[in-house]
């Protein structure tokens, strides 16, 4: 059931292709991480598939542009521009408030 509202999620990033709005992304970037921390498997994936599940839904463009490269580095379009997130750094995928707020400050570099 889980899975439904995640390619519904990302049908909609797809087809409407949305930007994380430039005053509030802490909101879009919350409704995205409530649907991929209900997917069944995401506590036992490591901490490099979790940035890359929640970091591949929020990329903006084709899905060929998205690029996780090992340990944490991600390339993709987010935020409306080409982006390389650097997450060594970045707390615990499950730890929400620590992850969002952090993944939010990435964004607005």
């Amino acid at each position: 059931m889980y899975e439904i509202y995640f390619k519904i999620l990302q049908i909609d990033y797809e087809v409407w292709n949305i930007r994380v709005p430039q005053n509030n992304p802490k909101f879009i970037l919350e409704q995205i991480y409530n649907f991929i921390v209900e997917k069944p498997t995401i506590d036992s994936q490591s901490q490099f598939m979790q940035l890359k599940t929640f970091l591949s839904a929020l990329h903006e463009s084709d899905k060929s542009t998205f690029e996780a490269v090992k340990p944490y580095n991600y390339k993709g379009v987010f935020n409306g521009k080409q982006q390389t997130i650097l997450a060594h750094a970045a707390p615990s995928f499950l730890q929400k408030n620590e992850f969002l707020h952090w993944m939010s400050n990435q964004l607005e570099q």
